[in-house]
């Protein structure tokens, strides 16, 4: 059984984020869609960033009230230690590459 565009449309028209789906390129014309505007690479990172950072659907957010004195007391733990200790690969010799 397949749908008409008029009746797919129907359906996928009713969608909270219709205006995110791909649709066929007829279907600007055919139902007066606007077209889609093409973002600058800023207006791309921002969106991508935004979309990265939104706590997902199922996602509680907590709000709390405002604490006591304005300010939250800090949790006192042991800063960790960083050491870095470099790797200097070895130079390939003749005999490492043979079995290449």
């Amino acid at each position: 059984m397949s749908m008409t565009d008029e009746e797919l449309y129907a359906v996928l028209s009713k969608l909270p984020d219709f205006d995110r789906y791909p649709i066929p390129e007829s279907w600007y014309a055919k139902f007066n869609i606007p077209k889609p505007k093409i973002l600058t690479m800023m207006e791309s990172f921002t969106l991508a960033r935004a979309s990265a950072d939104a706590p997902g659907p199922n996602v509680k957010t907590e709000f709390r009230p405002r604490a006591e004195g304005g300010v939250r007391p800090l949790i006192n733990v042991e800063v960790p230690t960083l050491e870095c200790t470099p790797v200097v690969d070895e130079p390939e010799t003749a005999e490492d590459t043979k079995g290449k």
